[in-house]
C-alpha cells in the first residue's frame, strides 16, 4: 500500500507499507475407530490449514475438560457411552479455530462373572472364603451365590463352612442393564480326619520304654504322624518307641493328611517311677521296665518274684535263709532231731502202718506206751 502526501505549495512525499494477509485458518479433526466395545482405544488427529504456523493444539476427549496438547493423541474409552472429541487450533497470529471429530460410540463389553475360593479342598468342617467379581456390562453390579449345599448369599465375597462332600458354588452377576453372567467354583470336602493311638505300658520303673502306635482315618491320605513325647523330644512315624526317665509325661500325637487337615490330642499319661536306691544290707533293687522285689527271703510259702536285675547288695536266697523256710515231715510235739524217736524215718514207718487197715491199733498202743 502506497501513501502520497502533498502540501499547499505543491511538495509531496510518498510512503509504503506491506500488509501480509494469511489464508483463513481452518482445521479438521478425525477419530479412528468411532465404534467399539469398551475398553476402546481411539486414535485422534487434527489437520490445520491456512493461518500462520506454528500451530498449537488443545484436545477435549468428550468428558468436558482439556486432556491433551498433542496434535494426534490416542485415548482409551473405558466405559460405555457416546463421546465427541474436539480440538482447538491456534496459529502464530493468535487466531483460534475449533474442530470436532465424528461421534465415538462405545458399547459395553460383554458382562463376565468370575468366581473363586481361597481354598477348594480340605477336611470337614471346611471353611473357605469365596470371591466374586465382574467385568464388562454396565455398573453397578449385584451378586447372587448358590453355595451348592442349599445355602445362598447376596454378598460379593462370602465365607462358608461345608461338611464332607463335593459342591459346585455358582455366582450370578447382574449389571445395571439387567444383563446376567454366571461363573462356578468346584469344592471337594473330605470326611473329618480322626486318629487313634495305643500307648503301652503307661507306668513302670525308669528307664521306661514305651511303644506308641497310631492309625488315622478320614481326611485325604497319605498321613504323617508326629509325636511330642512331653520331655522335650519328638519323633515321626505311625509306630515309635521312647525311653522315659523318672517323671510324669503327656505325649501328644499330631496327624496331618495330604489335604492339610490336622488332628492333635494328648494320647496318655506316662508315669515312670524312680528306681529304688539300694544300700548295704538291703534286699531290693530297681529294674528297667520291671517290678522290684521286696526281698528275696521268705518264711513259709512261695518266694516273691525277683527283679530281672539282681540286687547289688548280698542277700540270702529263698532256700538258704538263716531260719527254716519249710518244715519237711516233722511230727507235732517232736524235737525233730535225729535219734529222738521223732525223725523222718519213724514218721515214714508210721505213715505206712496207718495206710493199712490194722495199723491204727498198733499206732494206738505205741502212743499209749510212750505217754506212760
Amino acid at each position: 500500500a502506497t501513501l502520497t502526501v502533498t502540501d499547499a505549495v505543491g511538495h509531496s512525499v510518498r510512503g509504503t507499507v506491506t500488509v501480509v494477509v494469511s489464508p483463513a485458518l481452518s482445521a479438521t479433526a478425525g477419530a479412528t475407530p468411532t465404534t467399539g466395545q469398551a475398553p476402546l482405544t481411539v486414535n485422534l488427529s487434527a489437520t490445520p490449514s491456512g493461518g500462520k504456523t506454528p500451530y498449537s493444539y488443545s484436545w477435549n476427549f468428550g468428558y468436558g475438560s482439556a486432556a491433551s496438547t498433542a496434535q494426534n493423541p490416542s485415548h482409551v474409552y473405558a466405559s460405555a457411552g457416546t463421546f465427541t472429541a474436539s480440538v482447538s487450533v491456534t496459529d502464530a497470529n493468535g487466531v483460534t479455530v475449533q474442530a470436532a471429530a465424528s461421534a465415538i460410540t462405545v458399547t459395553p463389553a460383554p458382562l463376565a462373572a468370575f468366581a473363586g475360593a481361597s481354598k477348594t479342598a480340605g477336611d470337614a468342617p471346611f471353611t473357605t472364603a469365596l470371591s466374586g467379581y465382574a467385568s464388562g456390562g454396565t455398573a453397578p453390579y449385584t451378586y447372587s451365590w448358590d453355595l451348592g449345599d442349599g445355602a445362598t448369599s447376596s454378598t460379593q465375597s462370602p465365607s462358608h463352612v461345608y461338611g464332607a462332600g463335593t459342591y459346585t458354588a455358582t455366582l450370578t452377576v447382574t449389571d445395571g442393564g439387567n444383563r446376567t453372567a454366571t461363573s462356578q467354583v468346584h469344592l471337594t470336602v473330605y470326611p473329618a480326619l480322626t486318629a487313634t493311638a495305643t500307648v503301652t505300658p503307661i507306668s513302670g520303673t525308669a528307664p521306661l520304654t514305651v511303644t506308641l502306635t497310631a492309625s488315622a482315618s478320614g481326611g485325604y491320605p497319605t498321613y504323617t504322624y508326629t509325636w511330642t513325647f512331653g520331655d522335650g523330644t519328638t519323633a515321626t512315624g505311625a509306630s515309635v518307641t521312647h525311653a522315659y526317665s523318672a517323671g510324669t509325661f503327656d505325649p501328644v500325637l499330631t496327624v496331618q493328611d495330604y489335604a492339610g487337615g490336622t488332628w492333635t490330642a494328648v494320647t496318655a499319661r506316662i508315669s515312670a517311677a524312680a528306681p529304688a536306691n539300694a544300700g548295704p544290707g538291703s534286699n531290693g533293687g530297681g529294674a528297667s521296665g520291671g517290678a522290684t522285689s521286696a526281698g528275696n527271703t521268705t518264711t513259709g510259702g512261695t518266694p516273691p518274684a525277683v527283679s530281672t536285675v539282681a540286687s547289688p547288695s548280698p542277700s540270702p536266697s529263698p532256700t538258704s535263709s538263716a531260719s527254716p523256710t519249710t518244715v519237711t515231715g516233722q511230727v507235732p510235739g517232736s524235737s525233730g532231731a535225729p535219734g529222738s524217736g521223732g525223725g523222718s524215718v519213724v514218721l515214714l514207718i508210721i505213715g505206712s502202718l496207718l495206710a493199712t487197715g490194722v495199723g491204727g491199733l498198733i499206732f494206738t498202743a505205741w502212743r499209749r506206751a510212750r505217754q506212760g
